[in-house]
């Protein structure tokens, strides 16, 4: 009796393994992803500003994940694993906001 149950048990820590490591990798690139949160804040606050209906912004954000070639169940794993850790979350956060200020300076240079 105790036998079936350790290899349930070890099937079970495998699944659970593969799955985190799924998880993983399934985590976009900071280079990218940096961008793509940056636009989308950006595209959510040009129809808060301008008074926009929410449709407005839903073909924005899809013409991002387009653009960037995401899905949803791309950026909502990768925005979980950054919110998982707050350091992380500072860090990530940080590089949001300098490329807004970027996204700003060349703005105004032109």
């Amino acid at each position: 009796m105790r036998i079936p149950l350790l290899y349930c048990s070890i099937i079970v820590i495998l699944i659970n393994s593969c799955a985190r490591e799924n998880q993983r990798t399934s985590v976009l690139p900071d280079s990218t992803f940096v961008k793509f949160f940056a636009d989308s804040l950006i595209a959510s606050e040009e129809t808060r500003i301008g008074r926009l209906d929410s449709s407005h912004l839903r073909h924005k954000v899809d013409s991002l994940y387009t653009e960037y070639h995401f899905t949803r169940e791309q950026t909502a794993i990768t925005l979980r694993y950054h919110q998982d850790n707050i350091e992380r979350w500072r860090d990530f956060y940080s590089k949001v906001v300098k490329r807004m200020e970027l996204l700003q300076q060349e703005e105004l240079h032109r």
